[in-house]
């Protein structure tokens, strides 16, 4: 039986001091803590699977999480990667089943929200529901942004676009050192190449003084050259 977080045991509330949440009254956010409880998982953990029964939204308190859908010989397509205040599985609210899989990347601590719990509060209080579909309409743009890229950039592009918005957004702060959570393979995956090319062109970047690359250490070294090639 889950421990209930009611807005207290949690010391630095993702819900109470994350930034995301700011348009969230206090009332709202006692509310939505009623119904939340702290859950912890470590590196590569499987949080749930594609056209299985969903039972909880996550919002993500520390980590990275991938999602995916999986592919015909034990390929995945990564559809995104959830950071830290982002929202997962929000698109299952009054669904039973999942569309796709998530999986960590790294070690996670989530703040799991009850689904159905969610769903009744919805009903009685709609402003909440207001909110939440604020997370879902960015959702949405980022979605139109990566089909515009995978569509309409070249392979360099997308690689440049992509290295740019980890060290950009999925930190905590501005990163031009990090250690990629991806392998090769899921690196490739979310800019849409194979693994081959992609490996080819990380490699064309470290020539050329853009980055520098160390297995899974990446230091971007000329940021405005990265900039133009990633609008391209």
């Amino acid at each position: 039986m889950p421990i209930y977080c009611k807005g207290t045991i949690c010391k630095n509330c993702i819900v109470f001091y994350g930034h995301s949440w700011k348009n969230f009254d206090e009332e709202s956010k006692e509310d939505l803590c009623s119904i939340t409880f702290p859950i912890r998982y470590t590196k590569r953990q499987v949080i749930c699977m594609e056209a299985n029964p969903v039972q909880n939204i996550y919002i993500v308190k520390k980590g990275l999480v991938k999602t995916y859908k999986s592919l015909p010989g034990g390929k995945q397509q990564i559809l995104s990667i959830i950071k830290k205040e982002d929202i997962l599985n929000i698109h299952c609210l009054f669904e039973d089943f999942g569309h796709h899989s998530s999986e960590t990347l790294v070690d996670c601590e989530l703040c799991a929200i009850d689904k159905n719990l969610l769903e009744n509060l919805l009903k009685r209080k709609p402003k909440i529901g207001i909110i939440l579909l604020d997370f879902m309409k960015k959702k949405l743009v980022r979605s139109y942004q990566k089909i515009m890229e995978l569509g309409q950039k070249n392979a360099r592009s997308r690689i440049a676009s992509f290295i740019l918005d980890l060290s950009d957004n999925l930190f905590d702060e501005q990163r031009h050192d990090f250690v990629l959570p991806l392998s090769r393979v899921e690196f490739a995956e979310v800019v849409g190449l194979c693994e081959e090319t992609a490996i080819r062109i990380l490699q064309d970047f470290k020539r050329e003084n853009l980055i520098d690359l160390d297995k899974n250490l990446i230091s971007l070294l000329n940021l405005s050259r990265l900039q133009k090639i990633s609008e391209k």
